[in-house]
């Protein structure tokens, strides 16, 4: 099998029906399937997958799990030579996954290939970006990149590439739309399940680095892009900023080292703290709370929240879940253990 198409959804039933939609028309011509991991939709997810979609591959948990425990159960049920990692809020071009197979065909050497996303509007997204380093966070939180960012020679502080990108070698791009190879993500052990999303895909590009393969960026082909509207339906007791925190922690600990993570956290610290005694003193009362409420975040990511906390004991029940079919490939997921803190 050539292609394995793998969307991670939670009670998004229409758009996920325009996301299978594309994918079923992209897919036509190709060996390749269709596997939709459902986070315990309370919609009508489930039954629009089976009664309308029923060559589509649907794995239901009974808890959410969230992105990269999810992610990696579609991808060891996978049964396809590439995988197609993709977002529900997604809808593919006709030729977009022949083109890419086409293109990882031709570059042994590219470990993961992202198409151009595009908005409902046709304007172009950020798809494909430097690494996150240590320096460059500190420099974009504390305004020193915006303010520098004219300045050919402080180029390398912005995590933004300085000019519109062709097909062209990247650090890493976007995990909306993440065309890889099913080997390389087996032997890499696949997604990282420390981060509960955010931080996974330039994670995945890292790895890549290290491990000698290439990742691209390919704008011959597109992607529209509802952006955001993957995680609207998120249940609110779900604090983004504190998981975010959690996953630049992990993944500035993980490659950096402990010392420049606290770094990175003291500059978010200052920025937070500063900007929201500054709006508070100019009578801005709504916007400094904001910054006010990033700043609590901090020490509150200190601890495991309650959603990763459930993501995990969860995962313990759930984590063959559509493996049945391939019984040969049942092996114990990486551990799922919260990060150190």
């Amino acid at each position: 099998m050539r292609v394995s198409a793998i969307i991670v959804t939670f009670s998004q039933h229409d758009l996920l029906r325009t996301c299978l939609r594309s994918v079923q028309k992209a897919m036509e011509g190709i060996d390749g399937e269709i596997i939709v991991v459902d986070n315990a939709s309370t919609d009508i997810t489930a039954q629009v997958v089976t009664e309308e979609f029923p060559g589509v591959r649907l794995i239901r948990n009974p808890v959410n799990l969230y992105y990269t425990r999810a992610v990696n159960q579609g991808m060891r049920a996978a049964k396809g030579e590439y995988l197609y990692l993709l977002n529900d809020d997604t809808e593919l071009e006709p030729g977009n996954i022949r083109e890419l197979i086409r293109f990882m065909d031709d570059r042994p050497s590219c470990g993961v290939v992202g198409p151009a996303l595009r908005g409902p509007d046709q304007s172009p997204q950020v798809s494909a970006q430097r690494f996150p380093t240590p320096l460059r966070e500190v420099a974009g939180i504390l305004g020193i990149a915006w303010t520098l960012r004219k300045a050919a020679w402080a180029d390398g502080l912005q995590k933004r590439y300085p000019r519109p990108l062709g097909t062209e070698r990247v650090d890493w791009v976007c995990g909306g739309a993440l065309f890889t190879r099913r080997s390389l993500m087996e032997s890499m052990g696949h997604h990282d399940e420390h981060y509960l999303f955010y931080c996974d895909d330039p994670d995945i590009g890292m790895r890549m680095l290290a491990a000698g393969h290439e990742v691209w960026y390919h704008p011959g082909t597109h992607v529209l892009h509802h952006h955001g509207l993957s995680t609207v339906k998120t249940p609110r007791k779900l604090r983004f900023d504190i998981i975010m925190t959690r996953s630049r922690r992990h993944y500035h600990g993980k490659f950096h080292g402990w010392l420049a993570m606290a770094a990175v956290e003291a500059a978010f610290g200052l920025a937070y703290g500063l900007r929201g005694l500054r709006r508070l003193l100019t009578g801005r009362r709504e916007e400094a709370r904001k910054h006010f409420k990033a700043l609590l975040a901090l020490f509150e990511a200190n601890t495991l929240p309650p959603e990763e906390r459930a993501a995990i004991d969860g995962y313990k029940q759930c984590a063959h879940n559509g493996l049945s079919e391939r019984a040969p490939d049942r092996t114990t997921p990486p551990a799922a253990t919260p990060m150190a803190r």
